[in-house]
């Protein structure tokens, strides 16, 4: 677990966990259009270690495919409780 300042000044606990890592690969995905095999290159793993999450490791497309269908299934939950 890392601290750190938020906007506001506040120190803030902040938590880096694989699933929220994934998440957001998936949105970045969704967002871009990028392929899934993203997650797998040296180039994104080296990205985000460097400058964001040292923990980060490379992600399979098995493993985003997974997560895309997840992330899809709880905004069709989403857009039906709206309707």
């Amino acid at each position: 677990m890392l601290a750190f300042m938020n906007p506001t000044d506040v120190v803030r606990d902040w938590d880096d966990t694989p699933d929220v890592a994934h998440f957001e690969l998936c949105c970045l995905i969704a967002k871009l259009d990028h392929p899934l095999e993203i997650g797998e290159t040296n180039a994104i793993e080296e990205y985000i270690q460097h400058p964001h999450s040292p923990c980060f490791s490379k992600v399979s497309r098995q493993t985003t495919t997974r997560d895309l269908a997840k992330l899809f299934s709880e905004h069709c939950d989403k857009l039906k409780e709206c309707l």
